[in-house]
């Protein structure tokens, strides 16, 4: 009998899911030394990856920045990092709109940035990469820049994380409602 109970157990421990395996993180943020800007987990073609931005615990020092990443915990695929050496030179955007779209009067943050002929935007829902048709933009103005070729959008799976109203000199703020299409305004 004791040794039925003890095969019984065994068998129990056994079939239960192992306690050491990974779970899926939701952020590509060092928690202990970075701040959650924006963060979620992907769906549909990239299903697992994440996207975040994330940004020096301390900002307004010298060696304070602000980076977008984008993959697995294992594996960042692409990473775009700004800092105030660099910012003249690598733009970090961010604009507040509401979103009408979906009938809601909520403001949302939305973020992009430009890198090697893409223009990557990223919101509460996703992320939507643009290709740059400089070409061919709808110029409203002579400031304006339009992308208008869309390449694809992810889908974030778990509601996006984050400080988004981070206060940092390294965004450039911009029209939110502008940005949310590809849209800048230098």
């Amino acid at each position: 009998m004791k040794l039925k109970i003890f095969l019984f157990l065994t068998s129990s421990l056994l079939s239960l899911p192992s306690l050491s395996q990974e779970t899926p993180k939701s952020t590509l943020c060092n928690a202990e030394n970075e701040i959650i800007v924006f963060s979620c987990s992907m769906t549909n073609r990239d299903k697992n990856k994440i996207v975040s931005i994330c940004a020096s615990a301390k900002q307004g020092e010298t060696n304070s920045y602000i980076e977008y990443r984008f993959g697995t915990e294992k594996k960042i695929e692409l990473s775009y990092c700004v800092t105030p050496n660099n910012k003249n030179s690598h733009m970090l955007y961010r604009g507040y709109a509401h979103s009408e779209d979906i009938g809601k009067t909520d403001v949302y943050a939305y973020f992009g940035f430009e890198n090697m002929g893409y223009f990557y935007e990223v919101e509460n829902y996703g992320m939507t990469v643009f290709r740059n048709k400089k070409g061919v933009a709808i110029n409203n103005d002579a400031n304006d820049i339009y992308y208008r070729d869309i390449l694809y959008g992810l889908s974030c799976d778990t509601p996006a994380i984050g400080e988004k109203s981070l206060q940092s000199n390294l965004f450039t703020e911009v029209n939110g409602k502008l940005l949310r299409v590809g849209k800048i305004h230098k």
